[in-house]
């Protein structure tokens, strides 16, 4: 689910430029490169296979049901 809104905001900014984005402050409807593309996913893969780890999987419907582990996330990587 995440990693399919990170490719089509890889592909939306494909041929965009972060500059002019930044100025029309669109920056964050697009993934303009690939090195920022792959940071991204990996960023993604991690978060996911976190939250696999500490959920069974029947509160996850929705992005938003699993961005409530964020905070949880954000505490683990700090330790």
């Amino acid at each position: 689910m995440g990693q399919e809104i990170i490719t089509a905001k890889f592909v939306a900014g494909k041929g965009k430029s972060r500059h002019q984005g930044k100025l029309e402050d669109d920056i964050f409807k697009y993934i303009t490169s690939e090195k920022a593309f792959r940071d991204v996913s990996a960023t993604w893969r991690r978060f996911s296979e976190f939250v696999d780890k500490h959920s069974d999987g029947t509160d996850l419907n929705s992005l938003e049901d699993i961005l409530k582990y964020v905070d949880l996330y954000i505490m683990d990587l700090m330790i």
